[in-house]
């Protein structure tokens, strides 16, 4: 798939679970709308999707510019972005990946992020296929 230029290389097979589907699909629009946006151009971008232990394991990856170790926690938090990001070309309010965060945690699941220039950045998310039990969970925005 050609995408804004970059090469999108799918890997893995559908995963049947229950889970929010807008919910996941605005996750995976975040994390691919990020890849492109801070991936480097020549390079591609892959999703992975696996299913193991009763987990659904979502990875996306790209090389680029890497997120400094120190901040790869802010980067979670609301209107906050990369020191490296901020005065660059790239616009955006720091609001995709908190959502991220929120609607993994949400499904009972987890997402972090690994980037170093030789590794190139990859943002993973598990959750359990069956996120059911975490529907009534209490949230932030419930208090």
């Amino acid at each position: 798939m050609e995408a804004h230029g970059a090469h999108v290389e799918v890997l893995g097979s559908p995963i049947n679970g229950w889970w929010d589907r807008d919910a996941l699909k605005r996750v995976v629009e975040n994390l691919v709308g990020n890849a492109l946006k801070y991936g480097a151009p020549e390079s591609g971008i892959r999703i992975k999707i696996d299913e193991q232990h009763e987990r659904m394991l979502l990875t996306v990856h790209n090389k680029g510019e890497p997120i400094p170790h120190e901040q790869l926690e802010s980067v979670f938090q609301v209107f906050r972005r990369a020191e490296t990001d901020k005065g660059g070309t790239h616009q955006g309010w720091g609001v995709g990946l908190p959502y991220v965060r929120s609607a993994a945690e949400s499904h009972g699941g987890s997402v972090q992020i690994d980037s170093s220039v030789e590794r190139g950045t990859t943002v993973s998310i598990d959750l359990p296929i069956d996120s059911r039990p975490y529907q009534d969970a209490p949230t932030l925005a419930g208090h």
